[in-house]
C-alpha cells in the first residue's frame, strides 16, 4: 500500500487497497523508522531498545496497516503494531505510532506480566519515549496538537495525571 508523505495524515497521496508506491517514493513507515534511527532518542539506552524492537517487527512483517478508531492514534495488538491505514506523514508514524506502540512491546518483552496487566507505569512509559523524540521533531517544526498538550502536561509536571484522565481507573503499577 503506498501512502505519501505530508502534513496531513487523512489524505493518502494515492489510494487504493494495494496501490504501490511510485517508482522511487518511500513507504512512511520506512521513512518513519529512518526518522527514528537518525535521533538523538535512539541513541539513548531506552532508544536503541526501542528502535531495535521496531526494525524486528518491520523485519518480521509486524508492522501493519489498519483501520482503527477515530481517535486512536495506533494500536500494539499484542502481536503487531497497527498503523492507521490513512497515515501518510512519517514524523506522526515515528512517534505517535512507532515509538509508542513498540515501547508496548518492549514493555511486554521486559515484564512479561505486562501482557495481561495494563498500567499507568507502561503507558508513562511509552508517552516520555514518544515525548523525547517528539522533541527533536518539534525542533525540525513539526506540531502536533495531542504531543503539544502531552508535551505541557509533562514540563508542568503532570503527565501521570494526564494518563490517568486519559485511562481512568487503570492500575498504577503491575
Amino acid at each position: 500500500m503506498c501512502f505519501g508523505g505530508g502534513k496531513d495524515p487523512a489524505k493518502p497521496s494515492c489510494t487504493g487497497a494495494a496501490t504501490p508506491c511510485p517508482a522511487g517514493t518511500a513507504d512512511p513507515i520506512d521513512q518513519a523508522i529512518e526518522i527514528v534511527a537518525k535521533s538523538k532518542f535512539a541513541k539513548t539506552e531506552e532508544g536503541k531498545k526501542v528502535l531495535k524492537k521496531i526494525k524486528e517487527l518491520r523485519k518480521n512483517g509486524k508492522i501493519v496497516r489498519k483501520k482503527l478508531g477515530k481517535n486512536t492514534l495506533g494500536q500494539w495488538n499484542g502481536s503487531e503494531i497497527e498503523v492507521p491505514d490513512d497515515a501518510t506523514d512519517p514524523e506522526f508514524i515515528a512517534s505517535s505510532v512507532l515509538v509508542h506502540e513498540a515501547t508496548h512491546a518492549l514493555n511486554e518483552d521486559e515484564i512479561p506480566a505486562s501482557k495481561t496487566k495494563f498500567t499507568i507505569d507502561e503507558e508513562m512509559r511509552t508517552n516520555t519515549n514518544e515525548l523525547d523524540l517528539y522533541e527533536e521533531q518539534r525542533a525540525r517544526g513539526y506540531r502536533s496538537a495531542e504531543l503539544e498538550r502531552r508535551r505541557k502536561a509533562r514540563k508542568d509536571g503532570k503527565l501521570r495525571d494526564d494518563v490517568r484522565k486519559r485511562y481512568p481507573g487503570l492500575a498504577e503499577h503491575l
